[in-house]
């Protein structure tokens, strides 16, 4: 295993968050992220379990054909995608997620 230069100081190599400035609204900002995107899965979850629940007995029996059927899943995979994209809208998430942002006085 390689060594780092300069070693890792032990807090930040066992904490859940490090901040990387003295703005303290960077962890309530991080909590907040964390809680939307949790709810987010569980959204896209329970969106793809109630399509597949609700579809497959319906294909199974031939009900639908199987072109509605690839277009139900187009779109069904389409809404996850865009749900799952709301997470950028977010302010401060999309800037400071891939760019730090400099510290101001």
């Amino acid at each position: 295993m390689p060594r780092q230069w300069p070693p890792p100081s032990k807090p930040s190599t066992s904490a859940d968050a490090v901040l990387l400035s003295n703005r303290l609204q960077a962890l309530v900002q991080a909590f907040d992220l964390a809680r939307r995107t949790r709810r987010n899965i569980l959204e896209n979850l329970l969106w793809a379990t109630l399509y597949n629940g609700l579809m497959l007995p319906f294909a199974a029996l031939g009900w639908i054909t199987p072109v509605w059927a690839a277009i139900g899943m187009s779109v069904s995979s389409l809404i996850v995608v865009l749900n799952a994209l709301r997470l950028t809208r977010l302010p401060g998430v999309a800037a400071s997620s891939s760019h730090p942002q400099p510290a101001t006085a």
